[in-house]
């Protein structure tokens, strides 16, 4: 029998973000509030576009709409964009708390 190798591995929780393709984001390639969201894309978008965000917890999908308030090519990774959304309405508390607990959102100073 084989022996196994132990190695360790820093583990981040990944982002799937859907446009006719998925790129899979880790926690410090998105910045997440209620009020939006910064993130890497591999597409530029129109400032004014309406986009949907999703991400999954816990076996749960949750989504935001939001408006595209700034989209700007990085030079690293090529060929991929910094896009800031602005949710059209302030995700429920379901989505704030699973913001929350997969670590996209900080927790603010009174714990909510």
């Amino acid at each position: 029998m084989a022996a196994s190798s132990k190695t360790r591995q820093t583990v981040e929780p990944d982002v799937t973000v859907n446009f006719s393709d998925s790129i899979n984001l880790v926690r410090r390639q998105v910045q997440w509030s209620p009020k939006g969201v910064s993130l890497l894309t591999k597409w530029p978008f129109a400032v004014g576009a309406e986009l949907e965000f999703a991400f999954d917890h816990q076996r749960e999908r949750h989504c935001c709409v939001g408006v595209v308030v700034a989209c700007r090519p990085l030079a690293k990774p090529e060929n991929h964009y910094e896009t800031v959304l602005y949710f059209v309405e302030t995700p429920c508390l379901e989505a704030q708390k699973a913001a929350h607990e997969c670590q996209l959102a900080k927790l603010k100073r009174d714990g909510s």
